[in-house]
């Protein structure tokens, strides 16, 4: 089982080329498992169109539906044991209460948070699994770094000087470019 946060679930719902190719791996290979959404993210989609941050096909209703009936996909409910950890959370994390909430999400099922966020890629109490386009497994690292190479392989582009392939360290630095979170042509604060 893996969690999306809610900008990768927008983007693989919509086949945007934001959505990494590791993190669209790793989307495909769980839907014969389970793709957890947490019901949080659905609020904020609808809060997005809300405050006209984010442009859907149909309105946010339709659209939440539609993209909750994807493969694999698992609504993920708000339980006791999860309000709880979202406030518990260990060590330093930001404030924002959906964030947290997604976390802990993964935290409590014990699984992997698929994200682009950098605020939660820093944190390193939550565990993050992506698949580079060459099919080695790589595990973010806490404090802004993106991934270490836990498999053998080159991927194009030759490597950074962390090892790191340079198409992910170039990606990486388009993606944080700043704390936003961009949904297709629309940019997130």
């Amino acid at each position: 089982m893996i969690v999306l946060d809610t900008h990768v679930w927008v983007w693989w719902v919509h086949g945007d080329a934001q959505i990494q190719p590791s993190q669209s791996s790793a989307i495909e290979e769980a839907e014969s498992d389970v793709i957890g959404v947490s019901a949080i993210s659905c609020w904020e989609v609808a809060k997005l169109v809300e405050r006209g941050r984010l442009v859907l096909p149909r309105p946010p209703e339709e659209w939440i539906a539609s993209a909750l009936h994807y493969p694999g996909i698992r609504l993920i409910g708000l339980s006791p044991e999860i309000a709880v950890a979202s406030a518990r959370l260990p060590g330093s994390f930001h404030r924002d209460p959906a964030d947290q909430i997604i976390v802990a999400t993964a935290r409590v099922n014990g699984c992997s948070l698929v994200t682009s966020d950098q605020k939660i890629i820093s944190y390193e109490h939550v565990e993050r699994v992506s698949r580079l386009a060459n099919g080695a497994l790589a595990a973010d690292l806490a404090h802004g770094a993106v991934a270490r190479l836990l498999g053998e392989g080159e991927a194009g582009g030759g490597l950074d000087p962390c090892g790191l392939p340079q198409d992910l360290v170039d990606r990486r630095d388009r993606v944080f470019a700043s704390d936003s979170i961009l949904y297709g042509d629309i940019q997130v604060r």
